[in-house]
């Protein structure tokens, strides 16, 4: 419930902001406080500068972020294939036969696909 009360009061909000845009004198626009209004400032070249650094240093922030989010997941990937690898090395140890194991898996992965046939 709450959930909708917040977009639709949102959604009130955008739509009062446009209108009020649009009744403005040349020049003007609305800032975020209620019933005020300052005239545009012009800005100079370093607000340019600072918003293309402040752009740059997030993609490159973001670009980092995805590379450490890519390198995490081939290191756990490599981890989980040693680790399997290592325990099917110890299954003649225990006295398990890789290949008798493997067949039991498929009869029971078709049998379940049996099953799932006559849902």
């Amino acid at each position: 419930m709450r959930d909708k009360n917040i977009g639709r009061w949102t959604a009130g909000l955008l739509f009062a902001s446009a209108a009020l845009a649009a009744d403005l004198p040349d020049g003007v626009h609305p800032t975020i406080a209620t019933d005020l209004y300052q005239e545009w400032v012009e800005t100079d070249n370093a607000t340019y500068a600072g918003m293309i650094i402040g752009f740059a240093l997030l993609a490159i922030f973001w670009f980092y972020t995805l590379g450490s989010l890519i390198n995490d997941e081939i290191k756990r990937h490599k981890k989980y294939d040693k680790e399997i690898e290592d325990k099917i090395a110890m299954m003649p140890d225990l006295g398990l036969d890789k290949q008798e194991l493997d067949e039991k898996f498929i009869a029971l992965k078709n049998k379940k696909k049996g099953d799932d046939d006559l849902d």
